[in-house]
């Protein structure tokens, strides 16, 4: 279920500010040299798809340790090299991987750190302080704000820090009830009450995600 609604809200495009900012970052970064990168935890491939669109030069690889959002993607996405792995051990060699993109994902940086060349670059996307508070204060009596401060990963120097901030109005039963079962409270809650919230007619909330550039400083 998680797979077909990530994948109907984001071809929706309301999520694109994020693919759209890590396209030129990415762009400014490799200045038009052709480069790799491996998306860990790169679901159905949505992400990945649009920055190799951007970018066809781009040699990317996708990793998620869900087999069904990877067959989805292998499927959609003939262009990128899909697999299923966990992002806790990376079956790739040391210094191959020119950049690493982790949207929310979890994983072992000592292993992101291995498959980076030296000087590569990690870019890793947490949810920003406010992201989607309109939605948690639907869900929870005291909704909190997310703790976006995370420390430097050994092995990096943070190169770069950017924010990004908008307001999402979704009109349709459809996409509410899509953005409701692609985040962790869907599965915390009654089901009466996930049906309550899906067939609200419309919902506010804001987008927010922080974005994190690393570069690689072990081994140069």
């Amino acid at each position: 279920m998680m797979v077909q609604s990530r994948r109907r809200f984001l071809n929706h495009h309301h999520y694109d500010l994020l693919p759209n900012k890590l396209s030129e970052l990415l762009e400014n970064h490799f200045a038009g040299h052709a480069f790799s990168l491996l998306d860990v935890g790169c679901g159905e491939g949505y992400y990945s798809h649009y920055i190799k669109q951007r970018i066809p030069d781009c040699t990317m690889w996708g990793l998620d340790i869900s087999k069904p959002a990877i067959v989805a993607a292998a499927k959609r996405y003939s262009d990128i090299s899909f697999s299923v792995g966990s992002s806790y051990r990376l079956a790739i060699m040391d210094n191959s991987v020119d950049a690493v993109l982790k949207v929310y994902a979890p994983a072992d940086e000592r292993e992101i750190e291995r498959v980076l060349v030296p000087g590569g670059l990690y870019i890793s996307v947490v949810p920003g302080a406010a992201h989607l508070f309109g939605l948690k204060k639907l869900i929870y009596d005291t909704p909190r704000e997310h703790d976006d401060e995370v420390p430097v990963p050994e092995g990096f120097e943070l190169i770069e820090r950017v924010i990004l901030q908008d307001n999402l109005h979704l009109q349709e039963n459809q996409d509410i009830a899509d953005l409701l079962a692609m985040t962790p409270y869907y599965w915390h809650l009654p089901e009466s009450r996930q049906q309550e919230i899906s067939l609200l007619a419309e919902l506010h909330t804001e987008i927010h995600f922080v974005l994190n550039i690393y570069k690689k400083t072990s081994g140069d």
